[in-house]
């Protein structure tokens, strides 16, 4: 039930080998995010796409060592007839997981114009809220180092200079919670190995570029 999706390469994630994620990388890139609480809670915003899928994997694992807890957040934002049946899809794979999943639902009507941009907004608003009504401090998304590229160039496309021009912080705080990006030094490549090393299925995701 996947399917590559075209990434292009960039001169940044060439020299990465193709390997999945141990977890003393992923450890270390947690690290580097910063403190986390005894026993932390952590929720992933979880499309059912190659990205978000490795994200959980990995998290899942870190967690364990921490005597944490992780759960799946995904939203049904309602713009595709198929949007409820890939979150349900998400929703059997992370029972499966044993890990605890919730969809949210971007209701009302909908954008008709600036439709991606108004659709990552409401995203994120949901996911914060959830967390912010759950007590739960950290909300993790699967932006990748291939994304941290495409940021980079498109606001440099957008009239920005090269000098001071930045890309996607690794963390991220909001009065609800904090967003944190573990898997920004990481290119997709590598999440596609680490689902395939640990024998996890994932969506060929035609929203990723919602989230």
């Amino acid at each position: 039930m996947h399917a590559d999706i075209g990434v292009k390469p960039n001169f940044i994630s060439c020299f990465q080998s193709l390997h999945a994620i141990s977890e003393r990388e992923f450890g270390d890139s947690m690290l580097n995010i910063g403190v986390f609480e005894s026993k932390p809670k952590i929720a992933v915003g979880v499309s059912g796409g190659s990205d978000s899928m490795a994200l959980l994997t990995l998290t899942k694992k870190w967690v364990k060592v921490h005597e944490g807890e992780v759960v799946g957040l995904t939203v049904d934002h309602k713009l595709r007839d198929s949007s409820h049946t890939e979150a349900q899809w998400v929703g059997s794979q992370l029972d499966k997981l044993g890990i605890e999943h919730h969809i949210l639902t971007w209701r009302g009507l909908k954008p008709q114009s600036a439709i991606q941009e108004k659709a990552r907004i409401a995203r994120r608003e949901l996911l914060l809220n959830w967390c912010k009504e759950n007590g739960v401090l950290h909300l993790s998304l699967a932006h990748h180092l291939d994304d941290q590229f495409e940021t980079y160039v498109m606001r440099r496309d957008r009239g920005g200079t090269n000098i001071g021009l930045a890309g996607m912080s690794s963390v991220r705080e909001y009065a609800e919670a904090r967003i944190i990006r573990p898997l920004l030094a990481f290119r997709k490549d590598r999440l596609k190995a680490t689902l395939s090393d640990s024998g996890q299925e994932w969506l060929n995701d035609p929203s990723n570029n919602l989230t």
